[in-house]
């Protein structure tokens, strides 16, 4: 195995979302095929004008609880989202 999961984090689009952002975000996630079979988790927000705006990626072994508390985890921590008060989640399941 080559690893089993990476967070990505572009800090200057993390300070935009933060700075003009709704407090809204949508969690993503997609399979990615190939030689070694990942999934992709990302979470979307939406800008002033209403257009989608990617704030981080995360690769994962697979679509599992572990996965998501963890990318989950990480998602608060980096958006400093505390108890969640004034924050909407939006996920595709």
């Amino acid at each position: 195995m080559l690893f089993e999961r990476i967070f990505i984090e572009f800090s200057y689009l993390q300070k935009r979302f933060l700075n003009g952002c709704r407090r809204l975000i949508g969690l993503y996630g997609c399979f990615l095929k190939g030689e070694v079979s990942r999934m992709l988790l990302s979470p979307i927000g939406k800008d002033g004008n209403n257009q989608m705006f990617p704030i981080f990626r995360a690769i994962v072994e697979g679509e599992n609880k572990d996965s998501w508390n963890w990318f989950i985890q990480l998602v608060q921590e980096q958006l400093q989202m505390d108890d969640g008060t004034c924050w909407s989640v939006i996920l595709d399941q």
